[in-house]
């Protein structure tokens, strides 16, 4: 048995490299996509889209859990024959509303976004 190695092929060392670069820049390609997703400004939600929102991850953000229940509170309130007791007390639980920052979470400009339109919709006309 031959204990001596077998010579690199030129050919071989061009392939890997090729390999490798593709590899690179394939990463570089998905990377600026997740930072352009991650730090687009989150659109106001449509008059339709306040009871069913999505917020994107963030780190940090609002803790999910809290930000959840309160939009479950919320929903009971978007109908359309609210009255203007119930209107009053919405807008201004919707106008303190506090949550608190975990390290991931939904991202806070989505969220005040989305509270901006809360605000806009129980304000009255």
């Amino acid at each position: 048995m031959d204990t001596q190695a077998a010579p690199i092929d030129f050919g071989t060392v061009l392939l890997y490299l090729a390999i490798a670069a593709a590899c690179w820049l394939v990463f570089w390609v998905v990377r600026g996509w997740l930072r352009t997703r991650i730090h687009a400004t989150p659109s106001a939600p449509e008059a339709g889209d306040l009871a069913t929102a999505t917020f994107p991850i963030a780190k940090p953000g609002y803790k999910l859990r809290d930000v959840d229940r309160f939009l479950d509170q919320v929903q009971a309130w978007l109908t359309p024959t609210l009255a203007d007791a119930d209107r009053a007390t919405a807008l201004n639980t919707v106008t303190n509303v506090r949550f608190a920052v975990a390290r991931s979470g939904y991202d806070p400009r989505a969220v005040d976004t989305h509270l901006d339109a809360l605000i806009a919709r129980f304000s009255p006309p």
